[in-house]
Formats: structure tokens, sequence, C-alpha cells
């Protein structure tokens, strides 16, 4: 074998797309939110900076995000808009025994109850893939509380989370009011009907204040808590 061919051998031997790394468990963020607290550059930030952690061997790792495709794909299954699905999905306190008898009559529209089975089912999928980042739609209701899941929640009080609607929307501080408190209950709803139960704070691993946070401080603790994970 001429010396040429010897280099050439070594070169692709070593070659370090070639290499295979060793297998990690992948790991899931949820990220639920208090009505009034922005989430969505945080992940975005998050994901960026996973992903510029990413080795060229390691380009199966690729982390990403997922939000409002959830309601996209349950839309699609559904032959509904996503609008309607997100209505659906959180906006009412029927009893079991009500969606039922709703998921079995000939409605134009389906029951919540089919609603809510099949987006946990769009979420559990996306969950088996891993290294993902989802925002909201009760994640953290519908995913194991174990060491590949990591549950976060933003949130900010009250007062602070009204008046940041009122100027930014410029609606009065009654409507920002009045906005939130029915958010926040749909919110706190839609949670409860996948757990079973009344939501504790306890199901987070973690609740970051977004008024004495900013969300660089926000991204860099969650970045924190997953590389703490992969260890």
């Amino acid at each position: 074998m001429s010396e040429y061919s010897v280099s050439k051998y070594l070169v692709a031997s070593f070659d370090v797309s070639s290499i295979q790394s060793p297998k990690k468990d992948s790991l899931v963020v949820t990220v639920s939110r208090d009505t009034g607290c922005d989430a969505l550059q945080v992940v975005k930030d998050l994901v960026r900076k996973l992903n510029e952690d990413i080795r060229p061997y390691e380009r199966h790792t690729h982390w990403r995000y997922v939000s409002k495709e959830i309601l996209e794909k349950a839309a699609k299954k559904l032959s509904l808009k996503p609008n309607k699905v997100d209505q659906l999905l959180g906006g009412n306190d029927k009893s079991l025994v009500e969606e039922m008898v709703l998921s079995f009559s000939s409605s134009l529209h389906p029951s919540d109850l089919k609603v809510r089975r099949i987006v946990k089912e769009i979420i559990q999928s996306i969950d088996s893939k891993g290294n993902v980042a989802i925002l909201g739609r009760a994640g953290v209701a519908i995913l194991p509380h174990d060491k590949k899941h990591i549950h976060i929640k933003l949130t900010a009080p009250v007062k602070w989370r009204i008046d940041k609607i009122h100027k930014e929307y410029g609606v009065s501080l009654k409507e920002a009011e009045t906005h939130i408190l029915s958010s926040d209950k749909a919110r706190t709803s839609m949670i409860r009907h996948f757990l079973g139960k009344k939501p504790d704070p306890a199901i987070f691993d973690a609740v970051l204040n977004v008024k004495s946070l900013s969300k660089t401080e926000i991204c860099q603790t969650i970045y924190g808590l997953i590389k703490m994970k992969e260890v």
C-alpha cells in the first residue's frame, strides 16, 4: 500500500463525522406560563444555545421547540381550524359525564374529551423523539415527571401582568385584569383536566419570576438545568 493510500485510510478512519457518540437519554423541557409572561423568545434562545453546543458527530441530538405546531397537527386530524382546537382544548369546565355524552353525539364539532385525547397523543409522540422544548399545551400535565423531563413555569405578580397587558395592548386596566384572570383560569382548567386533579405548584421543577429575571437570565437558568441533567 502506497504512502498516499495509508494516509487516506488513516484520515477516513478517524473522520470526526463518522465517530458515534455515546447514546444519551434525550431530554424534554416543558415551559408553562401565566398570561402576560412572554416565553417564546426564551424558548427560541434556549434551543439556539443548546444547538450551539452540538458537535459534528452529534447532529442527531439537534434541539427544536414546538408550540402552535401541536394545535396545527390536532386541527388537521380533527378537520378544524387551530383556533377552534385551542378553544375546545381548555375553555370550559364540563363534567366527565357531559363530555362522554358529547363524544358520542353527532354534533359538527368533536367533544373536548376527543380534542384533549388527540392533543395528548401528539405531545406524547413529540416527546418520544426527545430533545425538544414544548411551549404550553399542558405539557407539564401530560408528560412524566422523571429524570428525562424538566418542567418549567414562568410567572409574575398579577398586578405586574395587568400593567404589562394594559401598556402593550392599549386596553384599560379593568379589561387587562379580566383577560388575565379568565385566561389563567382556562390554563389551570386545562392542566387540571389532563392531571385529573387540582394542579399543585410542585408539578413544576422550577418556577421563574419574569418580573425579577430577564429573558437572558431565565434562558441561562433552564440551560443550566439541562446541562446538569445531561451529566
